[in-house]
């Protein structure tokens, strides 16, 4: 009767070869962090370099609902986590990932009333804190930020 020594997680995975791919496999989070940090200072360095930021550029992003970061910092904040987790699942998991993924992001599994409530208290909320930080009574917020939020509720 031998004795083994226990399997490690590594030991039991998917072979993960030499490469790109073999790192990634091999850690998967460290790659999701890295790549997502990577990738949303790429997309928030025109606004960085534009003249809304340093003023390298001679570009101005334009301004939606009295800000320019709608539109310049916004993309970066999502694209960045979600593009790294497309490719971290891919390499990680392949076509049959990426499918279980997608049914994950695309599948909505909670009642109207939360739907109701997401709709409701995000505007109330917009509306309480444009008050406190204006020092004055209520007062409703940018009729732009109100007309951005369905859409990016949506997205």
């Amino acid at each position: 009767m031998s004795i083994q020594a226990p399997v490690s997680i590594e030991d039991r995975s998917a072979p993960t070869g030499p490469g790109l791919r073999g790192s990634i496999r091999r850690r998967p989070l460290t790659w999701f962090f890295s790549l997502a940090y990577l990738l949303s200072w790429v997309a928030w360095t025109p606004y960085i370099l534009s003249e809304n930021g340093l003023g390298i550029w001679h570009f101005a992003f334009p301004g939606a609902g009295g800000t320019t970061q709608l539109l310049g910092v916004l993309p970066g904040a999502y694209l960045g986590p979600i593009t790294a987790a497309l490719l971290i699942t891919g390499v990680t998991e392949g076509r049959r990932g990426l499918r279980a993924w997608r049914g994950r992001m695309t599948k909505f599994k909670v009642g109207r009333r939360w739907y109701v409530l997401v709709l409701v208290s995000v505007p109330a909320a917009l509306t309480l804190t444009s008050a406190a930080l204006a020092g004055r009574g209520p007062a409703m917020p940018p009729v732009v930020v109100l007309a951005a939020f369905l859409p990016g509720l949506i997205m």
